[in-house]
């Protein structure tokens, strides 16, 4: 069982989903093979991720959206591979 609960959602050029849980602070990558987590990013300071999705020039940067409560209204950004 995962902490929070699953929000918006992407699957990335290798087929893996992406996840935001909310109330747990982390998007986390899964393998649609086996269900298994292969990546966590945590939010710093915000319990809320709301969504992700893929974005630049190469598609290589990962926007994490997040909701205003209690802490949040804000947007991450990290490139990928990290």
């Amino acid at each position: 069982t995962w902490p929070g609960g699953p929000d918006g959602a992407q699957c990335d050029a290798e087929g893996f989903i992406w996840t935001a849980l909310n109330g747990a602070g982390r998007v986390v990558r899964i393998n649609p093979a086996t269900g298994e987590l292969n990546l966590v990013v945590h939010t710093p300071g915000c319990p809320t991720p709301t969504s992700c999705t893929f974005g630049g020039p190469d598609l290589d940067e990962l926007f994490i959206t997040t909701a205003a409560r209690p802490e949040g209204g804000q947007l991450y950004r990290l490139k990928v591979p990290f």
